[in-house]
């Protein structure tokens, strides 16, 4: 058995590095070391064919012995050479609204008055906004999140949609705004949201033994099958699929997905609720055809 693994995190990769720590001191192997790495990212921070060419380089080179990634930034089929090891516990991947204060209206939904312009940095994420208050205005700022920030600033936005692992929440809550808390089965987020998965070459099977005791099973159960919804869903190139699965106390499985039609602005969502995870992500999808 090694001494110290080594674990690599790309530079670009926030959530990852924000939280890597809690899940890796949580073993009976504390003896690590974690450092970043230049990992060139894909399209809107999405990993992606280049991104995984340069993971394998690294891991061949020896290096490292493992990547953590944000697993929902990595793509839905990995190379044959690439495995993943293990994952982390879910943080409850919230999204949030940051409003100013005299806009909030509790009667309304999503809280907020009529005709507030939210900025967004994806334009998916204004649709589902206006599918949950068909009155709100999103304004996308292509990705640009201190563009985001400034555009509050200014006045020509009233509100920022941002995610819990974003940078940004801390200096954008002051006196003026509020927070508005969205659950993930409200605003459903992209499949793995809030896990980290550790990579690594899928050839090591002493590696992966090792890697095996940070593996969270029932994590591992629910992104299952929202991955697996996703992968479906790419029999219909427009569409663009989020989902959020997660289980109760007593062990049952529920599930909301959502089909998010740019070109037509168009928005599905269908839920469900089974006692196992057979055929789950199959009997969703046919709800979102």
């Amino acid at each position: 058995m090694k001494d110290v693994l080594r674990f690599s995190i790309p530079e670009t990769d926030r959530f990852a590095a924000a939280f890597s720590g809690r899940w890796l001191s949580n073993t009976d192997h504390p003896l690590h070391s974690v450092h970043s790495v230049s990992i060139t990212p894909g399209n809107e921070g999405w990993y992606d064919e280049q991104s995984l060419q340069e993971m394998i380089k690294l891991l061949l080179k020896g290096n490292t012995d493992a990547l953590i990634v944000h697993l929902a930034a990595m793509p839905l089929r990995l190379p044959e050479t690439l495995v993943m090891a293990a994952l982390s516990e879910r943080i409850t991947p919230d999204a949030n609204i940051i409003v100013l204060k005299n806009l909030i209206d509790p009667a309304k939904d999503l809280k907020i008055k009529d005709g507030t312009k939210i900025s967004v940095s994806h334009p998916e994420d204004g649709l589902m906004l206006q599918y949950l208050n068909s009155l709100c205005i999103p304004v996308n700022t292509e990705g640009d999140d201190k563009n985001m920030i400034q555009l509050q600033r200014d006045g020509k936005t009233d509100a920022i949609l941002i995610k819990d692992d974003s940078y940004l929440y801390p200096s954008l809550e002051g006196a003026e705004t509020e927070v508005i808390h969205l659950h993930p089965t409200e605003f459903i987020p992209w499949p793995g949201t809030g896990v980290s998965a550790l990579i690594c070459l899928r050839e090591n099977l002493e590696l992966r033994r090792m890697l095996s005791k940070w593996h969270h099973y029932p994590t591992a159960t629910c992104t299952n099958i929202e991955r697996k919804i996703a992968i479906l869903a790419e029999k219909e190139p427009k569409c663009k699929v989020k989902a959020y699965c997660y289980t109760d106390p007593r062990g049952n499985l529920h599930c909301k997905a959502t089909c998010i039609d740019i070109e037509h602005r168009e928005v599905k969502v269908a839920g469900l609720s089974q006692s196992t995870a057979h055929r789950m992500a199959e009997n969703i999808y046919s709800k979102l055809k």
